[in-house]
């Protein structure tokens, strides 16, 4: 009787496994798609579409991806696919409701390698990606991004052209924040989950017109510069940009001479910076910070 039970039990173990883990198709005007979901128990709060490369295992991804889909009560749907349609594909699908239902909140694109540009970010019912491994191609010089959108990125790529995304996405109006490891071969779970927390927390912010109209007076210079600083030793800041465009980084001395300039071109967002003060000699300096609805001006001294 006793082996009875554990047989039933195992049974049905199985079938609500196979029933929370299932392959599928989608039959589109220009082709088809396979996909692997996942779904824990319960009514699902997100949707994680998870775009692998070429070289990218679906099973291998679901096993990546199920705890995160777990933690945030996600339906998870992992597409892989060779087919230079794919792009219009997914957009398809998520204007025929796949995937979809009234209980999802929100819907965060993952997308790895090349395969993020196999798509384009703006057409998607979706305003946040999270880019795994991006690399750079002459479409994103295309983009524009016309509503708020959100883009985390993680890289491992030590030599990856990751620099020249963030520039390219940045120019184009959407939010990059970025987080990067050591290449060990190893799927950075927290990696992933701390850009997901940072495009929940600034969706919901920026969702506010009042949060936004706060957001907006509390741009410019995060942190504070140093009164004292030794010989040698880097300055660190942090801006938060609301307005892209050029930004001018100066350190003067006491006649108001430039001996330090640096321009950067600022997306949205909060952006670090370090800067040198080796060349400096002792004395009084101003650090003079210009840029879209961003003007400071700090003073510090070197010394030894």
């Amino acid at each position: 009787m006793k082996n009875s039970f554990l047989l039933i039990m195992l049974v049905v173990v199985s079938t609500l496994t196979l029933k929370s883990q299932e392959g599928k198709r989608f039959n589109g005007k220009t082709g088809w798609l396979e996909y692997l979901e996942f779904q824990a128990s319960g009514e699902p709060q997100k949707l994680f579409v998870v775009l692998g490369s070429d070289g990218e295992s679906k099973e291998q991804l679901l096993a990546d991806y199920k705890p995160i889909a777990l933690a945030y009560n996600a339906r998870l749907e992992i597409v892989t696919s060779k087919t230079e349609d794919i792009g219009a594909l997914i957009n398809e699908g998520f204007n025929k409701g796949l995937w979809l239902s009234d209980s999802i909140k929100s819907t965060t694109m993952i997308i790895y390698g090349e395969s993020c540009w196999n798509l384009d970010p703006t057409h998607l019912n979706s305003n946040s990606s999270i880019l795994i491994n991006p690399v750079y191609d002459s479409v994103l010089e295309k983009l524009t991004f016309e509503k708020e959108y959100f883009i985390g990125i993680v890289n491992a790529n030590k030599d990856s052209s990751v620099s020249a995304v963030i520039n390219a996405l940045s120019t184009s109006g959407a939010w990059i924040n970025y987080s990067s490891y050591a290449d060990d071969n190893s799927f950075d779970q927290f990696r992933v989950m701390q850009e997901i927390d940072w495009v929940d927390s600034l969706t919901l912010s920026l969702n506010d017109s009042l949060q936004i109209a706060a957001y907006r007076q509390n741009l410019g210079l995060m942190n504070e510069v140093p009164e004292i600083v030794r010989q040698g030793r880097q300055i660190e800041i942090e801006l938060a940009n609301y307005n892209v465009g050029e930004c001018t980084i100066e350190i003067l001395d006491l006649s108001s001479k430039v001996v330090y300039e640096k321009s950067v071109y600022l997306g949205r967002g909060h952006h670090n910076f370090i800067i040198p003060t080796k060349k400096l000699e002792w004395g009084v300096y101003s650090l003079k910070i210009e840029g879209p609805g961003i003007k400071t001006l700090n003073k510090f001294m070197i010394r030894g």
